[in-house]
């Protein structure tokens, strides 16, 4: 008996808890004995009798077919197994939809809460909005911030710069979500007395256009 490691395939001649790569599920599997080779290769050594054989010819029969028939049970129990397949699939299927889109908008959320955390509203005393694209990289670092849109409040522009770049760690992102262009959309709607502010992040589906030269 030797046992082989499922995920990187080592062998052990005992099983162990845990294989080196950290896998603790393990195939059992039956080594042939010698006993059973040594009678698959040693040649028969007795005697036979040879004894005269009279051929028969068999007698001619008409080849009957019958036809196979399907029991209704057979055909009952198909028809519910189908019609739960139809029924539980697609429930299954949209089910593992619904948990990775509140994973994604977990994420997103946690991005924004972090990001608006280091933005201060206070100073701005006009209506505007701004836009910022960012990228996370696997280790939750915050890089290539750019404005996509800028106000036409200057307070607006700079309070979200500054917040964006106070957030340089972040949670890691799902695999998804490694570096791939991130949204930040921050509207302020604000007069001489108080401001309110809210913010979304979002994947930047819009293409990234090459600087202006001119």
């Amino acid at each position: 008996m030797k046992y082989i490691c499922k995920d990187c395939g080592k062998e052990y001649a005992r099983r162990p808890h845990f294989c080196e790569c950290g896998n603790d599920t393990f195939q059992e599997v039956h080594e042939e004995t010698d006993v059973f080779n040594e009678q698959q290769s040693r040649p028969y050594t007795g005697r036979i009798k040879s004894q005269a054989v009279k051929e028969e010819k068999p007698a001619e029969q008409e080849l009957v077919y019958e036809e196979e028939k399907t029991s209704p049970f057979t055909v009952i129990f198909m028809i519910i197994v189908i019609a739960a397949l139809a029924f539980f699939v697609p429930k299954f299927l949209q089910k593992q939809a619904n948990n990775a889109n509140d994973e994604d908008a977990k994420y997103l959320d946690g991005v924004m809460q972090t990001v608006m955390g280091d933005f201060n509203p206070s100073g701005i005393t006009q209506t505007g909005e701004c836009i910022m694209r960012f990228e996370v990289n696997e280790a939750g670092w915050v890089n290539k911030r750019a404005f996509v849109q800028r106000s036409s409040v200057p307070e607006i522009n700079s309070k979200v710069a500054y917040a964006l770049r106070k957030a340089t760690l972040v949670e890691k992102p799902p695999k998804r979500y490694t570096d791939v262009p991130l949204r930040l959309k921050v509207s302020c709607t604000a007069d001489e007395k108080m401001a309110e502010c809210m913010g979304g992040v979002k994947i930047d589906e819009t293409p990234v256009l090459p600087p202006d030269n001119k």
